[in-house]
């Protein structure tokens, strides 16, 4: 009886072992693939485009630039998280500003969108946008897979969007923050005044999910080591 307790322990802590590296692996697989979602990259000059992410101007370079990188000591608050922030200004009537970022994707993998978002000018109304699309290997939009704006609040308020899966076909995803604007009452498109809403974004995130059947096999690997192994 002992042999066999002292047997049965052994096979626990080799599946116990097993487990825990199948949760590493998926673990991994589960990283933010933005990069510098939370706006922390310091390596730009400050109110600039932050790093890797590319700006969207109106309709007249009067009205760029619309994407400034920020600290907290700006705009009456803190970050929702780390040091810094970006804010997204919508100028000229009809028409939004945004700040991009596109990265690779698999396709039949699924990615999770989250952000902090804070209002600081209601112009227009006080609207945020957010935008997910998935392109093909000729760079071409497979269509808008979230298109979506609300009201944004004037304290900052964190959520999951929701998790979308690249289509068949689907090598890269744009991901787009958004600001509302409308004409400006003084008529001056270079400052921002009660025509433009501001929209702060901070703690951007789209996260890959390996997908389940992965999971699986890296289970029955896991299975097949341990038959090995007796």
């Amino acid at each position: 009886k002992f042999i066999f307790f002292f047997f049965k322990l052994k096979m626990m802590k080799k599946i116990i072992v097993v487990l825990m590296l199948v949760g590493m692996l998926c673990t991994a697989a589960q990283a933010n693939i933005l990069v510098n979602g939370d706006f922390e990259d310091a390596s730009f000059v400050l109110n600039d485009t932050p790093t890797a992410w590319v700006a969207y101007y109106t309709t007249s370079a009067a009205a760029s630039p619309n994407v400034n990188w920020k600290n907290g000591g700006r705009l009456n608050g803190q970050p929702y998280t780390g040091d810094y922030f970006v804010t997204v200004t919508g100028w000229t009537s009809g028409y939004w500003g945004s700040a991009a970022q596109t990265v690779p994707v698999t396709a039949g993998y699924d990615y999770t969108l989250s952000l902090a978002t804070r209002l600081i000018d209601a112009g227009a109304g006080g609207y945020a946008g957010l935008s997910l699309q998935f392109y093909d290997a000729t760079n071409t939009s497979m269509g808008w897979t979230l298109d979506t704006s609300w009201t944004a609040s004037s304290a900052w308020t964190y959520s999951t969007v929701g998790t979308y899966t690249a289509p068949a076909g689907a090598v890269a995803a744009r991901v787009a923050l958004w600001a509302y604007g409308t004409a400006d009452i003084d008529g001056d498109t270079t400052t921002v005044d009660p025509g433009a809403d501001t929209i702060a974004y901070d703690a951007v995130s789209l996260v890959e999910t390996v997908p389940e059947p992965l999971t699986l096999s890296l289970l029955g690997l896991g299975g097949v080591m341990l038959r090995r192994k007796k």
